[in-house]
């Protein structure tokens, strides 16, 4: 479960802190989009720690420390996950046969357009909410013709 929650926060939280509603967040995540490859340019794995905490003391008090701690591991193992296919994206070449090639390539057009493709680790939340490069690209032939 916490792992299927990650996916859902990793896409709010890159859309509406990183592109839309944060300032602070947008500054930090422009320089990421600036600089995609510099890892001095990736600055959210510095404050996870100040936000894990206190999401896992609300989780353990709300659910119980055994539920409440198997979702807080769901959600640090999405992160992991999510930290390694960001980095592989930007940082290792990967061939069209490998299972990170289509993470790469809506990851990169996401750098392009900005405005699609939130999701790292999983395509569904921007199929659900219609920010797949994709959806975008059929909105504006059917609107234009």
């Amino acid at each position: 479960m916490g792992g299927a929650a990650w996916t859902l926060l990793e896409y709010l939280v890159h859309r509406f802190a990183f592109h839309c509603y944060s300032a602070v967040g947008r500054r930090l995540h422009q320089l990421h989009h600036d600089h995609p490859s510099d890892p001095d340019a990736e600055r959210s794995s510095l404050s996870t720690p100040l936000f894990a905490l206190p999401i896992g003391c609300l989780l353990i008090g709300a659910a119980g420390v055994e539920d409440g701690s198997a979702i807080f591991a769901g959600l640090l193992s999405g992160y992991l996950v999510f930290i390694f296919v960001h980095y592989a994206v930007h940082r290792w070449p990967i061939e069209p046969n490998s299972w990170l090639y289509s993470a790469k390539l809506r990851h990169l057009t996401h750098h392009r357009l900005e405005n699609c493709n939130y999701g790292v680790t999983t395509i569904f939340w921007d199929i659900v909410f219609r920010t797949d490069a994709r959806a975008i690209g059929e909105r504006i032939r059917s609107e234009t013709g």
